[in-house]
């Protein structure tokens, strides 16, 4: 049975994108092994769970997500700094 990786994620605003990818660039210096976020390939993102699941049950999936984020009235963050360890 075919079985695919799923992320459920947060996307943050666009003006908080921007700044995660702006941010991505002065940390990841000029090493080509760095993961670089960008707003087309790596969005910026908060994972909220990670799996496993059978390819079949998507449509499942999808439409438990749908109806949460149709109850969900958003929250509101700030980033207050960076760093890296």
């Amino acid at each position: 049975m075919s079985k695919i990786a799923v992320d459920a994620v947060l996307l943050p605003s666009d003006k908080m994108m921007d700044m995660a990818v702006e941010a991505g660039k002065k940390l990841s210096g000029n090493s080509l092994s760095r993961i670089l976020l960008s707003k087309e390939n790596c969005l910026p993102h908060i994972s909220l769970a990670m799996g496993v699941i059978h390819k079949k049950n998507l449509p499942l999936i999808n439409n438990d997500l749908q109806e949460i984020a149709i109850e969900f009235q958003g929250i509101q963050l700030s980033a207050t700094g960076i760093s890296t360890h």
